[in-house]
């Protein structure tokens, strides 16, 4: 029997998102888009950490409006969603300091 590649990337998410109707359990919407954010987080570029932000954040208010927001699946997403946030900060960062190191040896 042939064994598949189920891993899911960055590619695929759009259309992985596309199985969410109307009628899709909350919690069915929440395991989607958390796997999605999950993949754009590991994939480490600004746009795809951008985008794991917002999926994220939708995960959240979903899981607040039906479990609360001290919940801990819903502060597990919270989690996941600083992570991102320092990992955007550190890409800054390092942009930050290629430009002015840019700048420093064209004065030179």
């Amino acid at each position: 029997m042939a064994t598949y590649n189920r891993q899911l990337k960055v590619s695929n998410i759009e259309n992985y998102l596309s199985q969410i109707d109307k009628l899709s359990n909350p919690y069915t919407i929440v395991k989607f888009k958390f796997r999605a954010g999950n993949c754009y987080m590991k994939s480490g570029n600004k746009r795809n950490l951008m985008k794991a932000i917002d999926l994220f954040n939708d995960v959240y208010d979903i899981l607040s409006k039906y479990r609360g927001a001290q919940d801990p699946r819903a502060l597990n997403v919270v989690l996941f969603i600083i992570k991102c946030e320092k990992k955007l900060e550190e890409l800054k960062d390092k942009a930050i300091k290629l430009k002015r190191k840019k700048e420093e040896d064209i004065k030179i």
